[in-house]
């Protein structure tokens, strides 16, 4: 979707001045001080989502959606999203879904990525309409017609996004874009005898607690992987996709777009992998979105509120930023680059006269070993010699 070009804005005015009547030295702070107060800003511009006219929302925290399914009512289900945001842009999701009948059934997923800093974006007025990246197929081509009228292929999975709708049905979201990175899938069903069947993503990777995952291709590695062919022993990969969050001024995330599981997940070979299933169970359990289901994802009527934001002081960051970047610290550092270097030329040095001690004495114990074996031969032949003198001698007595 398009995004929304943001003001002008005048270069911020500077706190901290350097005078050139001042020491070098009180110089040096000013600048260390402006420049830390500039990048404060920068850090705190990416985390923040700014609401007109002074309202602002602090984006890192733990965004949760619980709902369970009241007592006496049948089927008992209870479903729970997390999303966190953490404030080095990466994020981690899981959604896990418990249905109680006369068996119990368990979804669960788990995604790892990154979030981008808010931005303004022109969305579909209707919540159904697609504004999430569909997926493609592996190597498919999506083909769109330039203004010259020749074919050309989109890098990314948004070429297959519905043509934009008139500017009159149009809105202005602050929009909070999801990068998924892996994604892992498990379901687990409890028959009435207690017994378990557990189907999990195939995969000889794991996310970073361990569960069996599937990467998410960048959009440069799914376009260079086009004509590439799959090893066996290779495991597949998703075709990349973003997910869409608008960021309402109380703080919650809503996710925008009407897709579905079929649109991320179609029925292939890389969809069967991330289910968990064989190709030949497909026709017994059914397709991949049918077993991952369209709830793996919260949709416009589950709100994400902030239940736990991550603390952040602009002191601290401040304090370490000034210490980080003072004459004298770079100075301790520069000297204990120069220390470790001068250690390490130490170290290869007596490794080197080490590997010379080692050759020495095999050089040794070989040059003994081959003495030994040059008398040992040695007496061998004296006494094959002796032998040969006793034999001709004999031989000479028995002629006369």
């Amino acid at each position: 979707m398009p995004e929304v070009a943001a003001a002008p804005s005048s270069p911020p005015k500077k706190l901290f001045r350097s005078d050139p009547d001042l020491p070098p030295a009180v110089n040096g702070v000013a600048d260390v001080l402006q420049d830390g107060i500039e990048a404060l800003l920068k850090v705190v511009d990416t985390k923040v989502n700014w609401v007109l006219p002074n309202n602002w929302v602090w984006l890192p925290g733990d965004y949760e959606w619980h709902e369970q399914t009241p007592e006496g009512k049948t089927p008992q289900v209870t479903i729970h999203y997390k999303l966190t945001l953490k404030d080095d842009n990466s994020c981690e999701y899981t959604w896990q879904r418990i249905e109680q009948t006369k068996k119990k059934t368990e979804h669960s997923m788990r995604m790892f990525g990154e979030w981008k800093q808010p931005e303004k974006r022109r969305v579909p007025l209707s919540s159904d309409s697609n504004v999430d990246s569909p997926v493609p197929e592996r190597g498919a081509s999506p083909v769109g017609v330039t203004e010259e009228g020749s074919e050309s292929r989109p890098n990314t999975a948004g070429s297959y996004a519905a043509p934009e709708p008139e500017a009159a049905e149009m809105r202005v979201i602050d929009a909070l874009v999801i990068v998924p990175q892996s994604l892992g899938f498990e379901r687990n069903t409890t028959g009435s005898t207690g017994k378990t069947v557990t189907i999990a993503t195939k995969s000889q990777s794991v996310d970073k607690v361990g569960h069996a995952c599937l990467k998410v291709a960048s959009p440069e590695e799914w376009a260079s992987s086009k004509d590439a062919e799959v090893a066996k022993d290779e495991d597949p990969v998703i075709a990349p996709f973003e997910l869409l969050f608008e960021v309402k001024e109380s703080g919650e995330l809503v996710r925008c777009g009407g897709q579905k599981a079929q649109d991320f997940f179609p029925p292939n070979a890389t969809s069967i992998a991330l289910a968990g299933i064989t190709a030949k169970a497909v026709a017994r359990l059914g397709e991949p979105h049918t077993i991952i289901t369209d709830l793996w994802m919260p949709d416009a009527e589950m709100p994400l509120p902030n239940k736990h934001s991550m603390p952040f002081s602009p002191l601290h960051w401040l304090a370490t930023y000034l210490k980080t970047h003072s004459p004298t610290y770079e100075k301790h550092v520069a000297k204990q680059a120069a220390i470790q270097a001068e250690l390490a030329a130490i170290a290869a040095e007596a490794k080197a006269d080490e590997i010379a001690a080692e050759l020495a004495v095999i050089a040794a114990a070989l040059a003994l070993t081959q003495k030994q074996a040059h008398d040992w031969l040695l007496e061998k032949a004296k006494f094959a010699l002796e032998k040969c003198r006793e034999e001709d001698t004999d031989s000479e007595e028995d002629d006369n």
